[in-house]
């Protein structure tokens, strides 16, 4: 079994078109995608133009085996398929600003983060005031870049 993070819109459904519950297992002959890291499972929604749901997840054991993807290109490494797909939980805001604040100190974990979600100006602020002076203004830039322009 491996926990993980499942990214939906906003009505928990995935990009094909299935409606997902929590505490609901889910089986599927071609797999479930998932990932490990909560920021990298945004780059299967476009998360600054529509609103996304993100869930935490549970592979279950199967027959078949969990399968790692690796898009070293693009650096993504966490990422797997699994047959049989457990939601535990939908993430509220809340849960999403912990996972924010816990990742403060990973400098590629927040860039995902401004890459790929549609942060509130309380984020974005404290992100300014917490992440250390060493790169400071390279995560100004991304936020000026993936969060300020979009929300002209």
């Amino acid at each position: 079994m491996l926990e993980g993070y499942k990214s939906f819109n906003k009505d928990h459904i995935n990009s094909y078109g299935r409606k997902f519950e929590e505490d609901k297992i889910y089986e599927s002959k071609d797999g479930f995608y998932f990932s490990t890291n909560f920021e990298d499972t945004l780059r299967y929604f476009d998360g600054h133009n529509e609103d996304i749901s993100v869930a935490k997840v549970l592979s279950l054991k199967s027959e078949k085996k969990i399968i790692k993807i690796e898009d070293v290109y693009y650096g993504y490494y966490d990422n797997y398929i699994t047959n049989y797909l457990k939601i535990i939980k939908f993430l509220d805001r809340n849960d999403i600003y912990h996972i924010i604040c816990k990742s403060i100190d990973n400098i590629d974990k927040i860039k995902r983060i401004i890459q790929g979600l549609k942060l509130t100006n309380e984020e974005i602020e404290w992100i300014l005031k917490n992440v250390d002076k060493y790169h400071y203004n390279s995560i100004e830039k991304s936020i000026n870049f993936y969060q300020k322009r979009l929300k002209r």
